[in-house]
């Protein structure tokens, strides 16, 4: 059974010949065709009609939108948590619950996916999937993001990366925090996965910044095509404080001075690491690269300046214990980096003000 990109039945492979819907009307071929209505949509589903159906099927069996399967005495399709009639094209029972009350696409109880199900699937009955890949799911009542079944960290990070680059790299940024820290929940494992997925190294604390130079220019998810060529999905500075934006990838930068500051439960390294490496690296990335003039100044910006500054301070955070445990920390990224946040406290405006923009300033 071969499927679309959310997951409905779309083509069956049957000693390796590909069967589709427009063979179903070739001899021998074991299929039979019907239309569904979900939410206006419409969907192909197919039913066997041999004697000999796969392992775990059964003769008449249909498959049908998102996978789902008809019960065929009742010639209705169960989601998980209700029914639903093709031939009233509607749910028949109201959704066990409001997955946000707040929303008002959600007060609709008889409606599938915010009546997006062309976007998105409900695979569980109660949740739905935040990417078209349905690598991340919202949990309705907790409001707590899910990584999807079979799918792992970096898979998700790519398919978030795809859906929302460019878009919110914020809340993008944010997302796959929270969903990384589902599945670990200690510092450790948690910063090594997060630094792999946006720097492209498992390194933190002093090694963290050079690791990801070392990493090369496709080290990491979201990666600009300047410095990954060929690159589709990248991140930008979407979603960010306006302290914060010039117009570059803005999640590896931070994520480099986070990895390089964060050392839980050790202050004297995150000392050293503060106010020697990290100070000194910004420095020379940002004022003596513009000064110089070395690749033009290319990515060099009083914003990138004071972001790598927020970044120390997160770190600082993480290490000292003000933010408890990973789970806080896409929290903390849309307090502390979001247009609602304090941006640098007035430190851009000051430095811009004494010392004129950088070569790569927006």
């Amino acid at each position: 059974m071969l499927h679309d990109h959310l997951g409905s039945s779309s083509a069956i492979v049957i000693d390796i010949i590909v069967t589709t819907a427009k063979d179903l009307h070739q001899p021998g071929v074991c299929l039979e065709r019907h239309s569904q209505n979900v939410s206006q949509r419409i969907s192909v589903c197919y039913q066997w009609r041999s004697s000999t159906p796969p392992i775990g099927s059964t003769r008449g069996q249909i498959w049908c939108y998102t996978g789902q399967r008809r019960q065929n005495d009742m010639g209705m399709y169960w989601y998980n948590s209700r029914w639903y009639d093709p031939v009233l094209g509607r749910f028949i029972q109201a959704d066990t619950i409001v997955p946000e009350p707040g929303n008002p696409g959600s007060l609709n109880r008889y409606s599938y996916t915010q009546n997006n199900p062309i976007k998105y699937t409900d695979p569980t009955g109660h949740a739905y999937c935040v990417d078209s890949n349905c690598s991340v799911l919202m949990h309705p009542v907790t409001q707590n993001y899910i990584i999807g079944r079979s799918v792992t960290v970096q898979q998700m990070a790519q398919s978030i990366t795809e859906e929302m680059g460019g878009v919110d790299d914020l809340e993008a940024m944010a997302i796959i925090s929270d969903v990384t820290s589902e599945s670990y929940h200690d510092w450790s494992r948690y910063l090594s996965n997060m630094g792999e997925i946006f720097i492209g190294t498992e390194k933190t604390g002093t090694l963290a910044l050079l690791s990801a130079i070392m990493a090369g220019g496709c080290g990491g998810i979201g990666r600009e095509p300047r410095d990954c060529s060929g690159n589709t999905a990248y991140f930008l500075d979407t979603g960010f404080h306006e302290d914060f934006q010039d117009r570059h990838n803005q999640p590896y930068h931070v994520w480099g001075y986070i990895a390089q500051t964060a050392t839980p439960g050790n202050p004297l390294i995150n000392d050293f690491n503060t106010v020697v490496m990290s100070q000194w690296a910004n420095l020379v990335h940002e004022v003596v690269q513009s000064a110089v003039n070395l690749d033009n100044g290319f990515g060099t910006s009083w914003q990138d300046y004071v972001l790598s500054e927020a970044g120390m301070e997160i770190g600082y955070q993480i290490t000292y214990g003000l933010i408890a445990s990973p789970s806080e920390l896409g929290n903390t990224l849309r307090r502390e980096l979001g247009p609602s946040g304090p941006g640098s406290k007035g430190r851009l405006q000051y430095l811009e003000s004494t010392f004129g923009s950088l070569r790569g300033s927006p």
